[in-house]
C-alpha cells in the first residue's frame, strides 16, 4: 500500500514538471493600437514573444489579419523577414531564443464595422499562448463607402460634441472611396489664444482620391452656455492639417507636434490654426457659416478643399 501511494505521488510530480515545460515552449503574440477607426488604413505594430525555454528557437511565425482586413504591406527588423500571402504576413528567420521578441510593422486597410476583432497566429516551432496573448482590435468612430460622383456624409458623436464631414462627388475626379470619422484617434490639437468648448478632437480622412468637404462641429447647449461670451460670433474651429493654410490672423498655421497622416510609419507635421471666415471666392479652408440656436446648440461649419490630407478639428 505504502508503494502504491508512493507511485502516486510521484507521477502526480511528474505531470506537474511536464506541464510546466510545456508552457515554457509557448510564444504570445501582441498587437497594438487594440483600437482602429472604421475605414481607415492603420499602421499596427505586432509583437512576438519567446515565453523562456531553451529550445525550440521561435523563427517562423504566420499573422494573419482578422476578416474584411486588407493587408498593405509588413516588415520586420533584420535578420527576421515579411513575406505577404494574401491576408497572411509570413514572418521567417526571426531567431527568437530564450525570452527574446520582435516586432513586426503590419499595414493593413480597416473596414467599415463595428466591434471586436481577432487577429489569426500559428508557428511550426510552438504553440501559442493565446491566454498572455493580445490579438483583439476593437473598430470605432464611423465611415461609408462612396460611390463614384456621388456625395456621402458621416457623424460621429463625443461627449458635447458631433461632428459631420461630407464629401461631395466629382465627375472630374471619378472615384470610389472611404470617408471616415472618429473621436478616438489622430492629434490633439489646441488653438493658441482661444479657448476651445470642449476637450474633442474629430479625425476626418478620405480614403481614395482626394475630395472637397464640408465639415461641421455641433456643440451642446451646455458646453455653449458655460462661456459668457456666447453668441454665435465667438464661435470659432481650431483645425488641423497635414499641410500649411492660412489662420484667421493672416499667418500661416504653426506647427504643433507630430502625426502619422498617411499611416506609412512616418509621423509627418501638424499645422494648427483658428479658420478664416469664408469670402466670395476663397478656396478653403475658412468657416462658412455659424450659428446658434436661441439659448440652445451652436454650430459652426468649415470648407475644407482638396489637398488637406487627413484634417482634424474642434470647436
Amino acid at each position: 500500500m505504502r508503494r502504491l501511494l508512493l507511485t502516486t505521488a510521484t507521477t502526480a510530480l511528474l505531470l506537474l514538471g511536464g506541464a510546466q515545460s510545456a508552457y515554457a515552449h509557448f510564444y504570445t503574440v501582441k498587437v497594438s493600437p487594440a483600437t482602429a477607426t472604421a475605414g481607415s488604413r492603420t499602421v499596427f505594430s505586432v509583437k512576438i514573444s519567446n515565453q523562456f525555454g531553451s529550445a525550440p528557437a521561435v523563427n517562423s511565425v504566420d499573422i494573419t489579419v482578422p476578416a474584411g482586413f486588407t493587408l498593405v504591406s509588413a516588415s520586420v527588423p533584420s535578420p527576421g523577414t515579411a513575406t505577404k500571402a494574401g491576408s497572411t504576413v509570413r514572418l521567417r528567420n526571426l531567431g527568437l531564443g530564450n525570452g527574446q521578441s520582435t516586432t513586426a510593422t503590419v499595414v493593413a486597410d480597416v473596414p467599415c464595422a463595428t466591434g471586436a476583432k481577432t487577429w489569426g497566429a500559428s508557428s511550426p516551432d510552438r504553440g501559442l499562448d493565446a491566454a498572455h496573448s493580445a490579438r483583439t482590435t476593437t473598430l470605432t468612430g464611423s465611415c461609408t463607402t462612396c460611390p463614384e460622383n456621388t456625395d456621402c456624409s458621416v457623424t460621429a458623436s463625443s461627449g458635447d460634441t458631433q461632428a459631420t464631414v461630407k464629401a461631395f462627388g466629382d465627375p472630374a475626379r471619378p472615384d470610389t472611396g472611404v470617408l471616415t470619422l472618429t473621436f478616438t484617434a489622430g492629434p490633439r490639437i489646441d488653438c493658441a489664444g482661444y479657448t476651445e468648448l470642449t476637450p474633442d478632437t474629430a479625425l476626418f480622412d478620405f480614403r481614395g482620391a482626394d475630395r472637397a468637404k464640408t465639415a461641421t462641429l455641433t456643440v451642446d447647449k451646455e458646453a455653449v452656455n458655460a462661456t459668457s461670451n456666447n453668441g454665435a460670433a465667438f464661435l470659432e474651429m481650431c483645425f488641423g492639417a497635414s499641410r500649411s493654410f492660412t489662420t484667421k490672423s493672416g499667418a500661416p498655421a504653426t506647427v504643433q507636434g507630430s502625426f502619422d497622416w498617411n499611416a506609412d510609419g512616418v509621423p509627418e507635421p501638424v499645422f494648427v490654426g483658428l479658420l478664416p471666415d469664408c469670402g466670395k471666392d476663397s478656396p478653403g479652408p475658412c468657416i462658412e457659416k455659424r450659428k446658434k440656436v436661441g439659448a440652445g446648440d451652436g454650430y459652426v461649419r468649415a470648407r475644407i478643399p482638396l489637398g488637406l490630407g487627413d484634417p482634424a478639428m474642434r470647436p
